[in-house]
């Protein structure tokens, strides 16, 4: 501080200095300290009520490997009960496998280690899957102070992929298995059909020729007896031309199904088709009491006339067959750009659970016994086979106790689709 004189008054002058900064080291690190600890402490409270309450399998270990906090999770998992902390964690779980503290070794020098798919044997036998993930925690200095450990319980998971690979493997065994009796199956049936081919092949050969035989005879001896005789002997005939044109139907079916016949697709009047299919059934049809009715029908189609006929003519045959009175209807319309051929019958009719099956082989509505005296009902499977080849449509509709009608549509020549088109 200094004096000096001025006008007669004396005055002093002082400097003033901030030296907080000064102060003793020993009380700055202590304070510092102290806050650290403070917040130690919140970090350590926040970390154990996080742990504690965890959804997961946590455990947090010092470097002795003695827990310092644990999870509920944790504790369930590993059955562990009441104060664990300051235990060591190999002490109360005694099934630890040896590859662990390997890991935990690893850990404790600095490394993650973890792994996907584990397992473990519990003290009462029972495996157990597990996946984890070692990680180490530092201490203030920096250094390891110990490791924290994820862990979870995948058993049931595990179990349920094993299972899951084992049916799998079942499975692809089965369908294996399966599949090869399908094979066996498929050349055995493929077999069957080729005998059966050649077997109506052959049948055909050695039947047509008696049957053209038996015709040419009844002719001949039609001709030369009275005109009473004469008129059976017409009606034989006929019957026996059938017989030879439906063993020549089932020839062609077969044929079809295995690809040697080939449909020879051309445009043609129906109503002369139609009016050749029901000369063929007077004889049956008068011998019944029935009425054929032939609708006039001048519409002209695209398709092969001699197998659609086979068609027809099992309609009309069947129609007779389930008809014991009244009449049968047979005639053409115009269905879209389309053609429609049908048979109605005044017969006993399809109930609605059959219907659906009408054209499978051997189905006979009246026959539920399968009895082969009345027939083997492969004319509607015929039917179906030729409109498969031919790619026409077929339908049925019926109603029990008053008769059916069966059709197939095909496809209009040119020049009639052009004028349904116009129209």
């Amino acid at each position: 501080m200094d004096a000096f004189q001025h006008e007669g008054a004396t005055y002093a002058v002082c400097s003033v200095r901030d030296c907080s900064d000064r102060a003793a080291p020993h009380v700055i690190e202590k304070d510092a300290v102290e806050r650290l600890e403070t917040r130690l402490r919140t970090v350590l409270t926040d970390l154990t009520l996080m742990v504690q309450h965890a959804p997961a399998a946590i455990a947090l270990l010092d470097r002795d490997l003695r827990y310092m906090q644990a999870s509920r999770r944790w504790l369930e998992d590993y059955g562990l009960t009441g104060n664990i902390i300051g235990q060591r964690h190999d002490e109360l779980v005694a099934d630890i496998p040896d590859r662990w503290f390997e890991a935990y070794a690893r850990c404790l020098s600095g490394e993650i280690v973890r792994n996907e798919d584990d397992s473990f044997t519990r003290a009462d036998g029972k495996v157990e899957f597990v996946r984890w993930e070692l990680v180490p925690w530092r201490n203030v200095e920096g250094g390891i102070g110990g490791m924290m450990i994820f862990s979870e319980i995948i058993t049931q998971r595990k179990l349920a992929e094993i299972a899951l690979r084992k049916n799998h493997a079942l499975l692809e065994a089965m369908v294996g298995q399966r599949t090869a009796q399908l094979e066996s199956s498929r050349d055995e049936a493929l077999r069957a059909s080729a005998a059966k081919t050649r077997f109506i092949a052959e049948i055909s050969h050695d039947l047509r020729q008696p049957l053209q035989a038996a015709a040419l005879l009844m002719s001949s001896i039609g001709k030369r007896v009275p005109a009473e005789v004469a008129d059976i002997c017409e009606k034989a005939e006929t019957s026996i031309i059938d017989a030879s044109e439906k063993l020549n139907g089932l020839l062609d079916a077969s044929r079809l199904e295995e690809g040697v016949l080939q449909p020879r697709i051309e445009a043609f009047r129906i109503g002369e088709m139609l009016s050749r299919v029901a000369r063929t059934h007077r004889p049956l049809l008068e011998a019944k009491g029935l009425q054929l009715k032939m609708l006039s029908c001048d519409l002209e189609v695209e398709s092969d006339p001699l197998l659609l006929a086979r068609i027809i003519d099992n309609f009309v045959s069947n129609a007779i067959k389930y008809t014991e009175h009244g009449e049968i209807v047979v005639g053409c319309e115009i269905e879209g750009d389309a053609a429609r051929i049908f048979v109605k019958d005044t017969g006993i009719g399809i109930d609605a659970a059959s219907l659906d099956h009408v054209f499978d082989p051997y189905m006979q509505v009246d026959n539920p016994t399968g009895d082969r005296s009345r027939g083997y009902g492969l004319g509607l499977a015929i039917c179906r086979t030729v409109a498969d080849a031919l790619r026409c449509k077929l339908n049925v509709q019926s109603t029990p106790s008053h008769g059916s009608t069966f059709s197939v549509s095909l496809a209009l020549a040119n020049e009639m689709r052009s004028g349904v088109s116009a129209a």
